[in-house]
């Protein structure tokens, strides 16, 4: 799914498009990136989603001069293909750990995003709240929350509202249900250009909820209350672009993504520390 967007050079603003993104297909079909309808002069954001888990956007500037073009186009490439190596070492893990829930698994992500090839991690932002009261309030307040908290400096994330509200039916079910926590993950690329210097920028958005139903007695009957705490991270960092100009790294790279769209890193060089599968925290 693409909506395009006048985001601004160095921004993105409310302007996206927001009532174009739809839960789409699939966590494990292949991310294929369509020319949306222009709406001013011409900014693009790119916009997937996988299944009820992750999803990712591309937001480009707003205005590229001719001979940074092939700069800008360079960055998006090297920051998508991320992207991809990220869900191919996800669909890694899950075979071999037989662990399909594995993909709602927050920590895992964790892990996958922070060990990416050239990336330079350079800004966290955590944030805890918690809910209380009816379920479908408690479902509201927490989609509101997380919107004002998206939205906020360094966003970038107003065009996942609609992906964000329909969460809310999903809390209450697994409130009632009493499930593991509802989780997404959220990966956001950001491509700037200040003077000569193009800025190739990757953010990973961490959330997750935990439910939980009382019942409260009253004289005249009971009344149900639902409590959610939910948890929002943003982890950030720059892409060493230039790196690739050396021709060892740029082999090893151009290697690993070739097999990582075979869905075969295994038997390439890996960039990752290490190739074990999922290490839960201790």
């Amino acid at each position: 799914m693409t909506t395009t967007v006048n985001s601004g050079a160095n921004k993105i603003g409310p302007s996206i498009v927001e009532d174009e993104f739809l839960a789409a297909n699939a966590f494990f079909a292949h991310e294929l990136f369509t020319t949306g309808p222009a709406v001013g002069d011409g900014s693009e954001e790119s916009i997937y989603n996988r299944d009820d888990s992750a999803a990712s956007a591309i937001i480009m500037p707003e205005v590229v001069p001719p001979e940074m073009a092939a700069q800008v186009a360079e960055a998006k490439k090297r920051l998508v293909q991320l992207t991809s190596l990220g869900s191919t070492k996800m669909r890694k893990w899950i075979t071999q750990g037989s662990d399909p829930d594995l993909i709602f698994n927050i920590d895992a992500w964790k892990q996958i995003f922070t060990k990416y090839p050239l990336i330079a991690y350079d800004e966290v932002l955590e944030s805890r709240f918690r809910h209380s009261g009816r379920g479908i309030e408690v479902a509201q307040g927490v989609a509101s929350a997380l919107m004002s908290l998206a939205v906020g400096p360094g966003g970038a994330m107003g065009a996942f509202k609609g992906f964000l509200e329909s969460v809310q039916t999903r809390i209450k079910a697994a409130t009632e249900k009493k499930e593991a926590p509802t989780a997404l993950f959220i990966q956001s690329i950001t491509i700037t250009v200040q003077g000569d210097t193009v800025i190739p920028r990757l953010n990973g958005f961490f959330i997750s909820y935990a439910e939980s139903k009382r019942i409260i007695d009253i004289p005249c009957g009971s009344s149900e209350s639902f409590e959610v705490e939910s948890s929002y991270q943003r982890i950030g960092g720059l892409l060493d672009i230039d790196s690739l100009n050396e021709t060892d790294i740029r082999k090893k790279w151009e290697d690993l993504m070739k097999q990582a769209a075979l869905d075969d890193i295994e038997n390439s060089q890996d960039f990752f520390d290490d190739d074990a599968g999922f290490e839960p925290s201790k």
